[in-house]
């Protein structure tokens, strides 16, 4: 039902996008209507993330921190806020010497790796993708 209504959405919103060095601005658009906005703007190796939908009343509003390695693949990740339906969205990865550790409404935990793993956020932006 979830990647329905996903999917669904993703049918009817589009996005308008203005870049600048500095910045990336997105608007999320639904039948000619702004809903909301998506930024992303990088410093020093970490990627902030504003991610703001109201439609009806209804839509995620968070922040994400995001930190990459060489290889592009998150080191830390951090998202504050509320989900689509207004629960408190309160998640966070990293890695870093070896272990792998993430907290979510979702669940917990904790692994042993060389490498940094992919972690796949659960409340995450379309920034994701």
């Amino acid at each position: 039902m979830k990647t329905k209504l996903l999917l669904s959405l993703c049918a009817c919103v589009s996005f308008a996008v203005s870049v600048s060095a500095e910045e990336l601005r997105f608007s999320l658009l639904q039948q000619h209507e702004n809903i909301g906005y998506l930024t992303a703007s990088e410093e020093d190796g970490t990627t902030k993330v504003q991610y703001h939908v109201d439609q009806n009343g209804r839509g995620p509003k968070h922040i994400e921190t995001i930190r990459l390695n060489s290889a592009g693949v998150p080191v830390y990740w951090s998202v504050e806020g509320t989900s689509l339906m207004g629960a408190q969205v309160s998640e966070t990865y990293s890695w870093h010497d070896g272990k792998a550790r993430w907290q979510s409404q979702a669940d917990e935990g904790l692994v042993n790796s060389d490498k940094a793993p992919v972690y796949i956020i659960n409340d995450g932006s379309p920034w994701a993708s």
